[in-house]
């Protein structure tokens, strides 16, 4: 009966450690993402804020320069597209040149525009992976003359959760010496029990044999009163 006390108390300890295990991971794996993709999103705004501040005074005088920037200088790791539009909304300049000449009327951008500040906002593309847009007026002397829309993919870093196996083993680690604790606890207690429970029964028998001893003319008596 103690050992199997023992084990079963062993076996809810180990269940309550394991996925307190599991769920630990499970979030430390979530706080690293968020961490990569801040980290992701703050590298990308600075870029295009440098692109927006440079490019902004060659709207107007060089578009070829700007073509060159994007296609260069800020074709960095991670850049999925990049756009400059003009003010009626037209590309002039992209990281993929077949995009110039394209004019953009979806109510998506004129919102954006409308506001003449920095945009920055997440979506998942088509395979789900988390894309970053931002978008930046383009000003010559405090005038908004184009606008920047950049488009990044934020890298998913490599977090991986430890195998079922390894979380296993290392639970084991944990609960071996608790179970062996846990026996030897129970082993003493359910002794001091019977222990306890031997006393009794031996103070009751003493009781039943001193009675059983004492002499009929005292038994008679102890009736009579």
């Amino acid at each position: 009966m103690t050992t199997a006390l023992t084990a079963i108390m062993a076996i809810a300890i180990g269940g309550t450690v394991h996925y307190t295990l599991k769920g630990h991971e499970q979030e430390r794996a979530t706080q690293l993402i968020a961490q990569a993709h801040a980290a992701g999103e703050r590298q990308a705004v600075a870029v295009s804020r440098v692109f927006a501040s440079l490019g902004g005074g060659l709207v107007q005088t060089d578009l070829f320069r700007i073509q060159e920037m994007l296609q260069t200088g800020f074709a960095q790791e991670g850049l999925v597209d990049a756009v400059v539009l003009d003010s009626d909304n037209m590309i002039v300049a992209a990281k993929n040149p077949s995009q110039i000449g394209q004019q953009v009327r979806d109510i998506a951008w004129i919102l954006v525009r409308a506001q003449n500040q920095e945009v920055v906002s997440r979506n998942p593309d088509q395979a789900n992976e988390l894309l970053l847009t931002v978008v930046e007026p383009m000003k010559d002397q405090d005038e908004t003359v184009a606008w920047a829309k950049m488009t990044y993919s934020l890298a998913q870093p490599d977090v991986s959760l430890l195998p079922p196996v390894e979380r296993l083993k290392r639970t084991g680690i944990l609960i071996v010496p608790l179970a062996l604790l846990l026996f030897v606890g129970t082993l003493i207690g359910v002794r001091w029990v019977e222990h306890q429970q031997q006393e009794r029964d031996d103070d009751t028998a003493f009781s039943d044999e001193e009675e059983e001893n004492k002499t009929p003319a005292v038994r008679r008596l102890k009736k009579a009163s």
